[in-house]
C-alpha cells in the first residue's frame, strides 16, 4: 500500500522553510558582520603588536649602537693606557707618578669607568688610582688574566658579572694585554665597570621605557648584566644565568639580530622582543615592549567597534522578529490541517507495519518474508551468489505447551525469536516467524559452510539458555532444529525449490533426532551437527 503526501503538508513545508530562511538569513547577517568585526580587530591587533616590535627594534638599535660605542671608548682608553705603561716598562721615560696621572686623566674621561689599573706579568697590582700607593692586590687567578696571558690577539676581554674585589660591588671588568718589547707577555691593563647603574651610563641616558617594557644585557654565557625594568635597574638578578627557548636557539645560531613573542621567564609578563648581538662584543642586548601595554589604543578601537557592531545587530535581530512574527501568524493557520495529515500518516505507517509484522514475536511475518526473500532471490540471481534458506523449528514444542500452558509457549517463541535476531548480520541477514513453532532465515552471499557455522551457533545459544522443558529428551531444556538449503540461482530454479529443500532438511533434521542442523554443502556432503541426547553439554 502507498501512501501519498497531501497538498496542505506540501504547503505546510514551504512554510516551514520560508520560516527558516527568516531565521538563518539574519544569522547568516550577524555571523557576517561578527566574522568582519574580528577579522577588522585581529588586523588592528596585528599593527599594534608589529608597531611594538617595530617599537622595540628601534630602541634596540640605538641601544645596541650606544652601548658598542661605549665599549668601544673603553677599548680605546684601554690601548691608550697600555701604551703609558709599556713605554714605563720599555722606555723608563716616565716616572710612576706621571703614569698614575695619566691613568686617572684617561679613566675621567669615560664617566662609566670605576677602576683604571695596571698588572705585571705575575698578576701582580702595579698601577693603581689611589695615589702612589700601589695595593697588594694579584688578579692571576681571574679568567681575563689568565685569557689574555695565553692569547696575544684576543684583544679587549670583558669578563662575565663578579664582585669586585676593591667596591665589594658587581662589576664588569674590561682588559687589554700589553706586550714587552721583545714580544713576551707585560701583564694586562683592566678597568672596572659597575653595573649598578651601567645601563643608562652605557646607553648614553637614552633608555627610554614605560612600564613593563624591558632591557636585558646578557654576555655570551647567559649571565645577566644588566636588567632594566620598570624604570629602574633590577639588581636580584644580576649575575644569573637567564635563558628561554627563543633566546637559546638564538645563542645557538650565532644570529645577530631576531624577534619573538613570548611570556618573560622572570615575571611572566608578555612582551614583543627584539634581539640583537653587540658587534664585536661577547654581548647581546634584548628589548621587550609589554604586549599589554601596546595594546591599550586597540583596546580602546575594540570597545568602540564593537559597541558599533552591537548596535548593527540589534537592528538585524529586531527586523528578523518582526518578519519572523509574521510568518508564524501565517504558519498556525496551517497547522491544524497539517497535524491532520501528520497524524493519519502515522495511522497509514502503523497498518502498513502490522500488515508485516508478527504480532506476537515483532519479527517479519510470512507476508513480509515472501516479499524480501523475492528480492534477494533477484539480488542473487543478479550477481550470481549464493542464497541460503533455513527453516527452524522448536523440539517438542506441543509438548512444552501441554506442559506448561499457551501463554509459557508464547513466552517461549518471543525468546527463541530474540535470539535468532541477535545472533545474524545487521541489514543483510534476515528471520521471520513462517507458522506456529517455525521461523525461517535468509542469509545472502552465504556459502554452505558458512552458513552452517552461523546456524549451529543459533542452536547453540539457545540451549544455553537452558529454558527448562521436561518434555524434551535433551535434558529438559528448550531447543530447536534446523533444516536449511543453498542457491545458486540459476535459469530453471525458482525460490519455491530453494525453500521446498529446505524445509526437507529440516524434516531430515527433526527424523535424525532434533536439536541439530541439517543441510547439503556445494560438493553434495552432508551438513550435520547430531548431538547426543544424553550429551550433559547440549551439543554447545
Amino acid at each position: 500500500m502507498r501512501f501519498t503526501t497531501k497538498s496542505p503538508f506540501l504547503s505546510s513545508r514551504t512554510s516551514m522553510l520560508s520560516l527558516a530562511l527568516h531565521i538563518v538569513v539574519p544569522l547568516l547577517l550577524i555571523g557576517l558582520v561578527i566574522a568582519f568585526q574580528i577579522n577588522q580587530l585581529e588586523e588592528g591587533r596585528a599593527l599594534h603588536i608589529e608597531r611594538s616590535r617595530m617599537n622595540a627594534q628601534d630602541i634596540g638599535s640605538t641601544l645596541a649602537s650606544s652601548i658598542g660605542g661605549s665599549f668601544q671608548n673603553i677599548d680605546l682608553t684601554l690601548l691608550a693606557a697600555s701604551d703609558h705603561v709599556r713605554d714605563w716598562y720599555v722606555l723608563k721615560n716616565k716616572k710612576p707618578g706621571e703614569v698614575l696621572a695619566s691613568l686617572q686623566e684617561l679613566q675621567s674621561r669615560v664617566p662609566s669607568l670605576a677602576l683604571l689599573r695596571s698588572t705585571d706579568a705575575n698578576g701582580n697590582l702595579v698601577f693603581a688610582v689611589e695615589g702612589d700607593q700601589v695595593e697588594k692586590i694579584n688578579v692571576a687567578d681571574r679568567n681575563y688574566f689568565q685569557q689574555l696571558k695565553k692569547n696575544p690577539n684576543a684583544g679587549m676581554v670583558i669578563s662575565e658579572p663578579v664582585i669586585g674585589r676593591i667596591t665589594k660591588k658587581w662589576v664588569l671588568i674590561c682588559a687589554r694585554r700589553f706586550n714587552l718589547s721583545n714580544g713576551e707577555f707585560g701583564g694586562i691593563v683592566y678597568a672596572s665597570v659597575l653595573l649598578d647603574g651601567v645601563a643608562d651610563r652605557l646607553a648614553g641616558g637614552k633608555i627610554r621605557l614605560n612600564g613593563d617594557d624591558v632591557i636585558l644585557l646578557r654576555d655570551d654565557q647567559q649571565n645577566v648584566v644588566v636588567r632594566f625594568v620598570n624604570g629602574k635597574q633590577d639588581l636580584s638578578i644580576m649575575g644569573q644565568k637567564i635563558s628561554s627557548p627563543n633566546l637559546d636557539e638564538f645563542d645557538r645560531s650565532r644570529s645577530e639580530l631576531g624577534f619573538y613573542v613570548a611570556r618573560s621567564v622572570i615575571d611572566q609578563v608578555q612582551r614583543s622582543y627584539y634581539y640583537q648581538r653587540i658587534a664585536g662584543r661577547p654581548l647581546n642586548l634584548v628589548v621587550g615592549i609589554s604586549i599589554k601595554k601596546a595594546l591599550i589604543e586597540w583596546q580602546e578601537e575594540s570597545r568602540k567597534a564593537w559597541s558599533m557592531a552591537g548596535a548593527l545587530i540589534s537592528v538585524i535581530i529586531f527586523s528578523a522578529y518582526l518578519v519572523y512574527r509574521s510568518k508564524l501568524r501565517q504558519l498556525h493557520a496551517i497547522e491544524e490541517l497539517q497535524n491532520t495529515q501528520i497524524a493519519l500518516e502515522k495511522s497509514n505507517l502503523e497498518l502498513a507495519r502490522l500488515s508485516t509484522t508478527d504480532s506476537l514475536t515483532g519479527l517479519a511475518n510470512r507476508r513480509k518474508f515472501d516479499e524480501v526473500s523475492a528480492h534477494e532471490w533477484l539480488r542473487a540471481q543478479r550477481k550470481q551468489e549464493p542464497l541460503t534458506v533455513a527453516m527452524v523449528d522448536v523440539d517438542f514444542f506441543k509438548i512444552y505447551n501441554d506442559l506448561y500452558g499457551h501463554q509459557a509457549g508464547d513466552q517461549c517463541l518471543k525468546l527463541v525469536a530474540k535470539t535468532l535476531s541477535a545472533g545474524l548480520r545487521d541489514g543483510s541477514d534476515f528471520v521471520a516467524r513462517y507458522g506456529g513453532e517455525e521461523f525461517i532465515i535468509l542469509l545472502p552471499g552465504q556459502h554452505a559452510e558458512g552458513a552452517y557455522d552461523v546456524l549451529d551457533r543459533l542452536r547453540r545459544d539457545i540451549a544455553e539458555m537452558k529454558l527448562a522443558h521436561s518434555g524434551s529428551k535433551f535434558l529438559s531444556v528448550i531447543t530447536f532444529s534446523v533444516g536449511f538449503a543453498v542457491m545458486v540461482p540459476q535459469p530453471g530454479k525458482t525460490l519455491i525449490e530453494l525453500i521446498e529443500q529446505a524445509d526437507q532438511n529440516l524434516y531430515m533434521a527433526k527424523r535424525k533426532g532434533k536439536n541439530q542442523v541439517y543441510g547439503i554443502g556445494e560438493g553434495g556432503q552432508v551438513l550435520s551437527s547430531y548431538v547426543d541426547p544424553l550429551d550433559q553439554t547440549y551439543g554447545v
